[in-house]
């Protein structure tokens, strides 16, 4: 029996999802937008939402544009715990 990790993936390495079109259009957003704004992703389990956010952070850190803060909140693992105040911790960090 074979099983599939729960975990994201770099969409450069594998994108059997076909979610890479989503990595560019989110970067090129990101990249060439005048303003400031947050961005969030929705989707059910399993669609790849993670798997998109990682992408786009690894190559943005690649090319280091000194303008652009990337923070991810995983949700999930604050589940039982304040929003806010996990929020702003994770900001903080």
């Amino acid at each position: 029996m074979k099983f599939i990790a729960d975990k994201e993936i770099n969409l450069n390495e594998v994108d059997s999802l076909q979610t890479k079109k989503y990595v560019k259009t989110l970067k090129n957003i990101i990249e060439n937008s005048d303003s400031k704004y947050t961005i969030g992703l929705f989707g059910e389990w399993g669609t790849g939402k993670s798997s998109i956010v990682k992408t786009v952070q690894e190559e943005l850190e690649i090319e280091k544009p000194k303008d652009i803060k990337f923070i991810v909140y995983d949700a999930w693992k604050y589940s039982g715990d304040s929003f806010r105040r996990m929020f702003i911790k994770t900001l903080s960090d």
